[in-house]
C-alpha cells in the first residue's frame, strides 16, 4: 500500500538494506518488554489450582 501511494506522488521507495536486521530486532525486542511482563498472568489462571468447574 505504501508503494502504491508512493508511485502516486511519482517516488520510489529506497530500502537500505542494512538496516533492516537493526529494525526487526528493535520489533522483536519491543515484543518481548511486552510478552514477558505480562505472561505471568495467563499461566496462573491457567494452572489446574485456577481453573473452576461448574
Amino acid at each position: 500500500m505504501g508503494n502504491a501511494l508512493l508511485g502516486l506522488v511519482g517516488r520510489t521507495a529506497d530500502v537500505d538494506r542494512l538496516d533492516m536486521p537493526e529494525i526487526a530486532g528493535i520489533g522483536a525486542a519491543r515484543v518481548l518488554l511486552v510478552t514477558v511482563p505480562t505472561a505471568p498472568a495467563p499461566r496462573r489462571t491457567t494452572r489446574p489450582e485456577g481453573l473452576r468447574t461448574d
